[in-house]
Formats: C-alpha cells, structure tokens, sequence
C-alpha cells in the first residue's frame, strides 16, 4: 500500500503566507498615524474679554503700568487689541534702584511679514516711581525664528496662572508682559519673579530674557539676568 507523496514546496508557500499575514497583523498598528496631541489648557488663547482683569489687584497693577507708560509716551496694548488683525507684543521691566527697558514689537496680518521690534532704555528718575527714555534701538525679527519666540507667549501668559503675583516689596522690579494676537489678547505681571528652575515665573524671565535680546537692550537686562539665550 503506496501512501500519497508530501508537496514540501507546496508547505512551505503555506508556511510563508501565514507568517507574512501574520507579520503584517502585528507591524500594522505601528503603520497607523499617531493621534493629534490635544492641546493644554496652557496652550489655549483667549479672548480679550475673558481675560482676568477683574481681579482687584490685577486691576489696579495694569492701571498702573498703563499710567507709567503714557507718561514716557507709550500706549499700552490693551485698548488697541480688539481691532488688530496682526501681532503685537509689549514686555517690560521696570526695576527698582536701576535703569530698565521697554521693548515692543508689531507684524502685520501677514505669515512671511517680520516682526518689527522697538526699544526703549529707561533712565531711573526715582527710585521705581518715575521714568525716562535715554535710548531706542531697533531691530526686526523674520517670520521664522519669530514664531519659535510666539509659540511661548499662549504658554507664559496661561490664564489658569492668574495675570499678576499679589505681593509687592521695596527692592526688585516689575516685570509686565502684553501680547495681542489677531484680536484675542493676554497680560501677566509679577514681581520680582524667580530665575530658578521650571516654575511659571522662570519660564517668563526666559521670556523676557529673549526679548530683551531681540530688543538689543540685553547689555541693560543683563546687569541683574546674565543668562541670555539666542533665539
């Protein structure tokens, strides 16, 4: 009695169409693209009239900084915000015993258009309380390095941070950031903000550090803050 002849070829054609089936169920899910990252709350804009400025303290900082400004011949952002179609930004520092800086930029409704960047050097008149412009530089920024600077202005100025510290003293200084982004609007102030590690108040002395540097007024800023870092 003859038994039947194995087809080996024909085994192995059977063997590699299941492990290639197998093999394509088990690389499949790595093929997939990954899912779009939610965004943080940190990372949201808001519009301008959701911004907390109720806040009695908040209030009456910004009411204060927007005095000092008009004084030296500055507009502060706020008001102009809710008609700008492009971008506009305004950092400052206002220290207590030294000179301090002003620096402001604006860039049209325009993705390729540069940032074009104004500051000011402040001569320290009286002790924190009153200012006067000594020096403008300027200074414009291209489309591309500046959105590596943007993208950090919706995380410094997270709302969920509160706009202002509440706690002010005789030595230090202000530090005030606004920053209008095609009508929806953002302000933070703080006092005296530490440099150290990965707090919110250090992610806005970076800030401010880089700014400066954009600004050309880094030789002023950095009598206090050394550690400037390129854009």
């Amino acid at each position: 009695m003859s038994h039947p002849r194995i087809d080996i070829a024909r085994i192995r054609r059977v063997v590699l169409v299941m492990f290639g089936s197998a093999l394509c169920v088990m690389v499949w899910p790595f093929l997939q693209p990954l899912p779009a990252r939610k965004p943080t709350a940190a990372e949201v804009t808001y519009p301008i009239e959701n911004y907390p400025l109720e806040d009695p303290h908040t209030a009456r900082d910004y009411d204060w900084f927007a005095k000092s400004l008009n004084q030296i011949g500055i507009d502060s952002i706020r008001s102009q915000c809710p008609n700008e179609s492009g971008e506009r930004f305004l950092f400052a520092w206002q220290p207590t015993f030294s000179n301090g800086v002003i620096v402001t930029g604006i860039r049209g409704n325009d993705p390729a258009a540069p940032m074009r960047v104004t500051s000011h050097v402040l001569d320290n008149l009286g002790l924190g309380v009153q200012y006067q412009i000594i020096d403008t530089r300027r200074n414009e920024v291209l489309a591309w390095p500046w959105s590596a600077v943007a993208s950090t202005f919706s995380r410094v100025l997270s709302p969920h941070r509160g706009a202002t510290n509440s706690w002010r003293g005789a030595d230090g200084g202000s530090w005030y950031l606004e920053w209008c982004n095609h009508g929806r609007y953002a302000y933070q102030s703080r006092w005296s903000p530490s440099p150290y590690g990965i707090s919110p108040e250090a992610e806005l002395v970076r800030l401010g550090e880089r700014l400066a540097r954009i600004g050309k007024v880094d030789d002023v800023f950095g009598v206090i803050y050394v550690d400037l870092s390129d854009y």
